[in-house]
């Protein structure tokens, strides 16, 4: 009896170690399940971005639209309320990409798409023409948890925007 109980130890111990080690796979691997890249034009260059995120923001502001539907009474200035702000955290940014990116009064033209690296299929695409750089920032730090000293987020803006064929204006 004394000697099942010893086997059973070992076994439950092995079986826990297991379970902790598949487990840890799993969830280092779902961390990178997406892929999300930038195809950056500008100046007839081209050059490809690696990103950690991507986010598409707007507003529609209530006493604008309202104004835009009486315009013979109103005058409507534009308050920057039809600007579209792609922002961007880019996850490795080559000297190249720099480049391109930050030259001043760059018309730029680019496309996101997200890749799921399991099905390899494309699950997104945000396509945008006629952009400018208009926030930038570059961070660096003795702590990394990734292979990169840093990171570099950037923000543009568009008049419009086409997400998976749909084209989206403010």
């Amino acid at each position: 009896m004394n000697l099942f109980f010893k086997h059973f130890r070992v076994f439950l111990l092995l079986a826990l170690l297991g379970t902790v080690f598949v487990e840890s796979k799993a969830q280092g691997t779902d961390e990178q399940r997406f892929k999300v890249e930038l195809k950056l034009v500008a100046s007839n260059k081209e050059v490809l971005i690696k990103l950690n995120s991507a986010s598409i923001s707007f507003a529609r502001y209530p006493s604008v639209l309202a104004a835009a539907a009486d315009t013979a009474k109103t005058k409507i200035t534009d308050d920057g309320s039809k600007t579209i702000y792609i922002n961007l955290d880019g996850a490795n940014i080559g000297k190249e990409a720099l480049s391109v990116l930050t030259k001043r009064n760059a018309s730029l033209k680019g496309i996101i798409t997200v890749t799921d690296s399991y099905s390899k299929s494309i699950v997104k695409t945000m396509e945008f023409n006629d952009a400018t750089l208009v926030n930038f920032s570059d961070q660096v730090s003795s702590y990394s948890y990734t292979s990169l000293p840093g990171n570099m987020g950037f923000s543009l803006s568009s008049k419009s925007i086409t997400i998976d064929g749909i084209v989206i204006e403010p």
